[in-house]
């Protein structure tokens, strides 16, 4: 026969396993890609109403259609996994069309740059793009060039800022 007791622990574990998992997946949006778009009350909402509907209903397929729990777990299973492959096929979407619109930049940025080789600010926004692009020592030699070619206050942060990056730091006081 079935144990009661059982059934509720794994209910329970199982529950707080997905409304963890499914509050992972929406946090990931701000720690991975700096992309704060869903405030902490949200998620919490999201959790606890995840909380509650897996709990109550895998409590309810338990007991009224124990044949079937195993196929409504997947189902869930299933279905998590699913928002969990939306949500980063967006974030990859967007990061491919944000780099294709910085290397369009970039491109733009080469030609006036080669007409007009002594203005900082075309490396000093190259610098910048580079960075957004990770491409670190492209834009600290860009950095360099334009603290060469014109020696602001700006450009002399960007360069610290982009070397304290090669070197595994994070700069503070940075605000470009």
């Amino acid at each position: 026969m079935r144990n009661p007791f059982l059934i509720i622990v794994f209910c329970t574990l199982f529950s707080l396993a997905y409304a963890w998992a499914l509050i992972s997946i929406i946090e990931r949006e701000t720690q991975k890609y700096g992309r704060g778009l869903v405030s902490f009350a949200d998620t919490f909402l999201a959790g606890i109403f995840a909380l509650g509907f897996v709990y109550l209903s895998d409590l309810a397929v338990m007991f009224l259609k124990p044949g079937l729990a195993l196929y409504y777990n997947v189902f869930l299973l299933t279905l998590l996994l699913g928002f969990a492959l939306y949500k980063e096929s967006g974030h990859k979407l967007r990061e491919v069309l944000r780099n294709k619109k910085l290397r369009a930049e970039m491109r733009v940025l080469g030609e006036r740059a080669a007409g007009d080789p002594s203005n900082a600010a075309y490396f000093e926004r190259a610098s910048e793009i580079l960075e957004k692009l990770g491409e670190l020592d492209n834009a600290a030699a860009a950095a360099r060039r334009a603290v060469n070619l014109g020696p602001t206050v700006r450009n002399m942060m960007r360069l610290k800022h982009i070397e304290e990056e090669l070197r595994g730091g994070h700069s503070e006081g940075y605000g470009g």
